[in-house]
């Protein structure tokens, strides 16, 4: 009919027809499913990046770990070293008093009491804080902790031997801070050793 409009159910073919009105919802519907399942389990390929990647961070993480242990050993280790150096150098600097305390001493002889007191109590502390006199007279030259300034023939002496002490030497702990100036006896008919 010329007048009549087309209803949709005519414009259709006969394959649209058939088809169900909402052919949409199936595909919807699996995309949903998709969404709602767990994400699959990850491959052999993928356990085995992921274990790889977890022993390289925990590697690096033992490789700081230590590294952190060994700078906290090394900054205790440089305190120590400033302070035994900053003792070093106080020491070093109170031995031309020590050394004018023993003249005095050696000058006052038995008159003066509260002198020796004084000089007791100050080697009492040095000590106390690590100082200690190199031995010196009657023992064997130590190029090390001893420097001769003159060399002497003493038969009685074996060769070697330390005859008299010029000025005393005193070491820090096992640090020599001041070596002893020494007289050293040398027999000329004897070889050195």
């Amino acid at each position: 009919m010329p007048g009549k409009k087309e209803s949709k159910a005519d414009k259709e073919t006969p394959e649209q027809a058939e088809a169900p009105e909402d052919a949409c919802q199936p595909v919807a519907a699996t995309e949903q499913e998709a969404e709602a399942k767990p994400e699959a389990p990850p491959q052999p390929d993928e356990k085995a990046v992921l274990l790889r990647r977890n022993e390289e961070l925990l590697s690096r993480l033992m490789y700081l770990q230590a590294e952190f242990e060994n700078y906290q050993k090394r900054a205790l280790r440089e305190k120590q070293d400033i302070v035994a150096n900053a003792q070093e150098g106080l020491l070093r600097s109170l031995l031309p008093i020590l050394d004018d305390f023993d003249k005095a001493v050696e000058i006052a002889g038995e008159g003066d009491s509260g002198l020796k007191l004084l000089h007791a109590k100050l080697l009492k502390i040095l000590e106390e804080s690590g100082l200690a006199e190199i031995p010196a007279k009657g023992q064997k030259f130590d190029p090390f902790i001893h420097d001769a300034v003159e060399f002497v023939n003493e038969k009685d002496m074996e060769h070697g031997t330390i005859r008299e002490v010029i000025r005393k030497g005193y070491r820090c702990n096992t640090k020599v801070l001041r070596p002893s100036l020494v007289i050293v006896v040398k027999n000329e008919g004897e070889k050195n050793a």
